[in-house]
């Protein structure tokens, strides 16, 4: 049976977005939806072996939000908390030495209408079939640019007028991912892009999938949570 580690983890340094985690998001925060998600994933049956959010001392108003939440805590050095994620993934990862499971499902915080359902899904999905790694994608069915060149990647739709009749691509979403701990953490990569490592797991397009990146999606998808849950 694969042993998968559910993982979670946040910092309070957000570039694009200010204070993105903990800021108010209508009558929560980003972070509180992301640990309620843990949560209640922890009470489910569930096929994950151990779940751990990363969190390092130094961003005071995370941890100090963790203490509402019986998930377990994995404590992030400075430099993991402030390093890029290409930098070396044995320290910005280094809290991965501590667990023996063969797998890790890593959930991106910063989708606040990801559904617990899913998650689940997708992993039991995992480990029922044998692939060694998993990467959400979405079907597009749209002319895709270079932008340094101007000229379309996908030349054999140039012909065509209508979308509808499209070579469909896939879009990376950046909602999960499902990889081995130890090849990250040798390889600073989480898989080596193969046929079906990672797996392109397909899923639709909708509310569930909206990321958070910039402002705007984080204005976006505030007004729609106010909407959903007034």
């Amino acid at each position: 049976m694969k042993d998968i580690l559910l993982l979670g983890y946040a910092r309070e340094g957000s570039t694009r977005v200010k204070d993105k985690m903990t800021r108010p998001f209508g009558d929560t925060t980003l972070f509180d939806l992301y640990m309620k998600r843990f949560t209640n994933i922890n009470k489910m049956n569930n096929p994950f072996k151990e779940i751990t959010m990363a969190i390092s001392k130094i961003d005071k108003n995370l941890w100090e939000l963790t203490k509402k939440y019986d998930i377990h805590i994995s404590n992030r050095t400075e430099y993991s908390a402030r390093a890029s994620i290409t930098d070396d993934c044995r320290k910005v990862y280094h809290y991965l030495e501590d667990f023996d499971e063969e797998y890790i499902m890593w959930v991106n915080g910063c989708f606040p209408f990801l559904k617990e359902s899913t998650i689940i899904s997708a992993a039991n999905y995992f480990k029922k079939n044998d692939i060694n790694g998993l990467h959400c994608v979405k079907k597009v069915y749209n002319w895709i640019w270079n932008p340094k060149t101007g000229l379309l990647l996908n030349k054999e739709n140039s012909k065509k007028m209508s979308t509808v009749h499209f070579e469909p691509h896939y879009e990376s979403v950046q909602c999960f991912h499902i990889y081995k701990r130890e090849y990250l953490l040798n390889n600073n990569c989480y898989w080596p892009f193969i046929k079906d490592n990672p797996y392109l797991y397909e899923i639709s397009d909708g509310i569930e999938f909206m990321d958070i990146d910039t402002q705007e999606e984080f204005d976006r998808c505030e007004y729609i949570y106010n909407m959903e849950y007034d």
